[in-house]
């Protein structure tokens, strides 16, 4: 679960990908009824406003040779040559087969729901991706909600959530049910806490932004050792103090 980027989509491989494949998502999206074109500069790409400067372009991560002829309507290299390879034997989820594309706006030209949606739908249809629904959806974008399927989940998280919610988290005794409710082990106090109280600044995802911390065994301690470490006369911080109210205000009920 990297850094969120609203100027991005990501998908899964479940092939390595072809230059011939991204002429098919050209088509496509002619098909579609978008006056579209292959960038000319070497970047590489698709001009989605190719009759008039700037505009907005869509830009390809971690492909190799996006290079084109002096016409700017063909790759340098065969179709059948692959740009970016498929890395055998890794689940799904994991990082080193997640592909990106970025989409470039400049000025006032932005990219419609409809043209999000087809791009979407292209890449799935003509690289054979698995679509990072959690991460590209208009919708609740970035958020885990309870009814996502588990394998969308793994794929926007980065790792398989269910296993490590067994290695890293206990059921709650006041909400064993509740899958967000789970405590984390505090690597100092030996204590089980709820992800609130670490530090995680009440972002969204602040249960799996904890749990990722200890897959990648990258935790701060509890906000309590936290204090207690850099204890000195000076007033409570604030996010320390909320932790503690909700703590007490739990331990009542």
């Amino acid at each position: 679960m990297r850094a969120e980027h609203e100027s991005e989509f990501r998908f899964t491989l479940t092939r390595s990908i072809l230059f011939s494949d991204l002429l098919a998502l050209l088509e496509f999206l002619v098909s579609k009824g978008h006056g579209v074109a292959l960038l000319k500069p070497h970047q590489g790409g698709i001009d989605f406003s190719p009759q008039q400067r700037g505009g907005k372009d869509l830009r390809w991560g971690g492909f190799n040779d996006i290079v084109l002829d002096a016409s700017g309507q063909n790759f340098v290299h065969n179709p059948s040559t692959i740009p970016r390879h498929y890395l055998m034997g890794l689940p799904e989820w994991h990082r080193d087969n997640t592909i990106g594309i970025t989409l470039k706006e400049l000025g006032i030209e932005k990219f419609s729901e409809d043209e999000r949606c087809d791009i979407r739908e292209g890449m799935v249809k003509c690289m054979g991706v698995i679509d990072n629904v959690i991460y590209n959806r208009t919708s609740w974008r970035f958020v885990v909600l309870s009814e996502d399927d588990s394998s969308y989940v793994d794929i926007f998280l980065e790792f398989d959530r269910e296993r490590e919610l067994q290695r890293w988290t206990v059921a709650s005794p006041d909400d064993p049910d509740t899958e967000e409710e789970r405590l984390f082990q505090c690597w100092r106090c030996k204590e089980d806490k709820a992800e609130f109280q670490f530090d995680v600044n009440g972002e969204s995802n602040s249960f799996y932004i904890v749990l990722e911390g200890f897959v990648t065994s990258n935790v701060p301690c509890c906000l309590d050792c936290a204090y207690q470490v850099t204890r000195c006369n000076a007033p409570l911080p604030r996010n320390v103090l909320v932790s503690q109210e909700r703590t007490q205000k739990r331990r009542k009920t």
